[in-house]
């Protein structure tokens, strides 16, 4: 567990593939959810993906501490917010020039500032504010301060269900672009970094699973619970209770994964390297990939193969570009300006 291996390239691989997933699977709104059972199928798979975001939460506080015992600006700041920001003005630029069109400079500071240029980029937004008080985590890791930060953070996600039952005009990046909505997975992954296994040590895999397939079950229940009473479709968002617990069986999962040996495919760990650069390009692809299906009238007869070629087109042209990228400018380059 002293320096990164090919398990934590595979599961930025998985959560990758499964962020794309999350996004192309908005198309279930398109069923009815009381009379169509594809809808079924494809509710219960968004449900086993909302682990994808808090994964890459904890494996940024893992990394960010692994080995790790200065916090300085130059050794530790600034590395880490070149590596991030940069690749991000650059894309949100590009989207809000080249793709909307959108020239106004208070819209465009204020979509910089807010992560406004793709949903996704919230999660820049909260990784910065982690890094900026990386410090304060360091002197505050431990087995009493890991328990209540989870505490902290599951009693935030019951305020932000109550607020999204009881507010007609309640917007996802409220909740998504606040950091007590996912804070306990990167304080868990600086947790491991720091500490290694800690109180997981002892922990059987089979045990580790069962809690995972456990509260899978309790996120689907909760899941359709939400969806019944109140028609909403945030029973499918990370940010809800059974979630919270869902997200952390599958870190602590993991974790007891961390140092088995695994031969996984070249094809999937080339993926898990790119995963930034996927996450920073995949929205560009999927609007264009939808309207290119859209003309096809695929989903409507046909919602599984719709949501499958949504999906493989859309990671195939983030890949396809970023290989095209890396062959010309060279990995260093393409990893430092667009996040390659």
């Amino acid at each position: 567990m002293n320096k990164l291996n090919s398990n934590i390239i595979a599961f930025k691989a998985i959560a990758i593939i499964l962020v794309v997933f999350i996004h192309v699977s908005n198309g279930i709104k398109q069923l009815d959810y009381n009379s169509d059972q594809r809808f079924n199928v494809l509710y219960i798979l968004l449900q086993a993906s909302l682990f994808a975001v808090p994964v890459f939460f904890f494996l940024s506080g893992y990394l960010s501490f692994l080995n790790r015992k200065l916090f300085t600006w130059d050794l530790f700041l600034k590395p880490k917010m070149i590596r991030i920001l940069f690749p991000y003005l650059l894309w949100s630029l590009f989207s809000y020039l080249v793709l909307y069109r959108i020239y106004e400079p208070l819209v465009l500071v204020e979509g910089l500032l807010l992560a406004k240029a793709s949903g996704p980029y919230y999660f820049i937004f909260v990784l910065f504010f982690f890094l900026l008080v990386s410090p304060i985590i360091n002197s505050l890791l431990s087995d009493k301060m890991l328990v209540l930060i989870g505490v902290v953070n599951f009693l935030f996600i019951l305020f932000v269900c109550y607020l999204r039952v009881v507010t007609e005009d309640f917007k996802w990046q409220w909740a998504a672009l606040h950091p007590l909505s996912w804070i306990f997975y990167f304080f868990f992954g600086a947790y491991i970094g720091k500490f290694g296994k800690g109180v997981f040590e002892n922990l059987k895999l089979k045990w580790a699973a069962l809690l995972v397939l456990f509260t899978f079950l309790l996120s689907v229940f909760e899941g359709y619970v939400v969806l019944s009473v109140t028609g909403l479709y945030w029973g499918g968002s990370s940010i809800k209770a059974s979630s919270f617990f869902y997200s952390t069986s599958v870190l602590i999962f993991f974790v007891c994964l961390l140092d088995k040996k695994i031969q996984w495919n070249p094809v999937f760990l080339f993926l898990g390297s790119a995963s930034f650069g996927i996450y920073l390009i995949h929205e560009i692809f999927r609007y264009r990939v939808e309207k290119l299906l859209d003309r096809i009238v695929l989903y409507v007869d046909h919602p599984y193969l719709y949501s499958f070629f949504d999906l493989m087109l859309t990671v195939l042209c983030s890949v396809v570009l970023i290989v095209v990228v890396r062959s010309i400018l060279g990995f260093k380059r393409a990893s430092k300006y667009l996040g390659f």
